[in-house]
C-alpha cells in the first residue's frame, strides 16, 4: 500500500479489509455490497472482518458504521468531527472520510444504518481503477439527498443486479410491477434491500376511484407499510373527486399521490392538493438525454415528496444520472457522467465513456462493460 500526493493506492493482489461492528445486520449487509462490488472491479483480496480484528495483513482498513455507534478509536482518529447527528433529518447523510495515522483508513458513515449502501456507493464512484492498482483520492465529502424520497420503477420486476446497483446509487425506494391477485395495478416497492419487506410501501395503479378503495380492503398493509396511490389514470372528474374525498378526510387512507409528471392531473394535484398529502412525480426516462433529464429533475424535485424514474431495463446511465440528481443537482453532468464511467469502465476509459454519453451514445462502446 503506497501514498502518493495524498492518494492511496491499492496494488492487485493485496487486502482491503471491511471493518463493521460485530451486533449490526445491516451494516454487515452494506460491507457484503461494497465487498462483492470491490471484487468484481478490482484484481484486490477483500476481507470482512467485525471492528476489533486488528486486521494487520490488510493493505487497506475501511471502516463502516451509522454515526452513532463509531468506537471512540475511529472518532479519535477523524481530524473532524463526523457532521452527522443521530436525529431522523440526517438519516439519509452519508460521510466519506481518510482517517490520519497508520495504517491508511477510510470511513464510511451515515445517519442510519440502513443508508450505508449510499455511502458505499459513492466510495465505487470515487475508486480509480487501473489494471494493477486502485487508487483512492483523499476523500472528505459529506452528502445529503434533496428528497426524502428517491428511486426507480422498472417496467417489470427489477433483477437482483438492477437492484444492488440502485441502491448504491443512493435509492431507498425500488420496484416493479407485480400483479395482486386478480389485478394487474399494484406495484410494490422496496424502501433498502428487497429482503426488508416489511418496510415497503404498495403503490396502487388504478383507473378510479372505487376500484383503488377495494384493493385497499385486502392489501397487507401492517408494520410500517404505506399505501400510496397513483392516480395517473385517473379521469378528470374521478380525479377531483378523489380530492374532495381527501380534504374530507382527516386521517386519509392514502399516504403519497403519484402521477406520471407529463399527465395532465400532474398539474391539477400540484394546484390542489392538500398540504397534508405528499406529492410523488413518475417521470419517464426512457429517451431522454442526460440534459433532458437534468431539465426535468430540476423542475419536478423542489416542489415533490418523491422524484421516481420510471425506466426499462437497458438504460443504466440514465438511471444512474437520475439518482445522482436526487443528491447533487448542483454537480455538472460530465461529473455525473465521469462517475459512471469511472465507476463502470475503469479509469482509462472513464473520460472517453463520459463523452460519449453525453454526446448521445447509448452504449459508450460495442463491447461489454469491462466491471459489468
Amino acid at each position: 500500500m503506497e501514498e502518493l500526493n495524498g492518494m492511496i493506492q491499492v496494488g492487485a493482489g493485496r487486502t482491503i479489509a471491511l471493518l463493521t461492528p460485530a451486533d449490526d445486520a445491516e451494516t454487515r449487509n452494506a460491507a457484503a455490497m461494497l465487498g462483492e462490488e470491490l471484487s468484481r472491479r478490482a484484481a484486490i483480496e477483500v476481507s470482512s472482518r467485525t471492528m476489533d480484528d486488528p486486521s494487520d495483513d490488510a493493505a487497506l482498513r475501511v471502516y463502516l458504521a451509522p454515526a452513532n455507534a463509531l468506537p471512540e478509536a475511529v472518532s479519535e482518529r477523524l481530524e473532524a468531527p463526523v457532521p452527522i447527528h443521530p436525529y431522523p433529518d440526517y438519516a439519509s447523510h452519508t460521510h466519506l472520510a481518510v482517517m490520519s495515522g497508520e495504517p491508511p483508513a477510510l470511513l464510511l458513515t451515515s445517519g442510519a444504518a440502513r443508508a450505508l449502501p449510499f455511502a458505499a456507493g459513492r466510495l465505487l464512484q470515487h475508486l480509480r481503477v487501473f489494471a494493477d492498482r486502485v487508487e483512492i483520492p483523499p476523500l472528505h465529502e459529506t452528502r445529503r439527498p434533496l428528497n426524502p424520497m428517491r428511486g426507480l420503477v422498472f417496467d417489470g420486476a427489477p433483477d437482483e443486479y438492477a437492484s444492488r446497483q440502485s441502491q448504491l446509487w443512493g435509492n431507498n425506494l425500488i420496484g416493479g410491477t407485480r400483479p395482486f391477485e386478480d389485478t394487474c395495478h399494484e406495484r410494490r416497492l422496496l424502501m433498502g434491500p428487497p429482503a426488508r419487506a416489511e418496510s415497503s410501501a404498495i403503490v396502487c395503479f388504478s383507473p378510479g376511484d372505487e376500484e383503488w378503495r377495494l384493493e385497499l380492503d385486502v392489501l397487507p398493509l401492517e408494520g410500517e407499510r404505506e399505501f400510496w396511490l397513483d392516480a395517473s389514470r385517473f379521469s378528470p372528474d374521478a380525479l377531483q373527486d378523489l380530492l374532495d374525498d381527501v380534504f374530507g378526510d382527516p386521517f386519509p387512507p392514502v399516504r403519497v399521490l403519484a402521477h406520471r409528471s407529463a399527465g395532465e392531473g400532474f398539474e391539477t394535484l400540484k394546484r390542489e392538493a392538500p398540504l397534508s398529502m405528499q406529492l410523488a412525480a413518475l417521470h419517464p426516462l426512457a429517451g431522454e438525454t442526460a440534459l433532458d433529464l437534468a431539465r426535468a429533475h430540476t423542475e419536478l424535485a423542489p416542489m415533490i415528496y418523491a422524484a421516481l424514474g420510471v425506466c426499462g431495463g437497458e438504460a443504466e446511465w440514465a438511471r444512474f444520472v437520475w439518482s445522482s440528481l436526487g443528491w447533487s443537482p448542483q454537480d455538472s453532468l460530465e461529473d455525473m457522467l465521469k462517475a459512471y464511467a469511472r465507476c463502470y469502465y475503469g479509469e482509462e476509459r472513464a473520460a472517453e465513456a463520459a463523452a460519449r454519453l453525453m454526446n448521445g451514445e447509448a452504449k459508450p462502446f460495442e463491447e461489454m462493460k469491462r466491471l459489468a
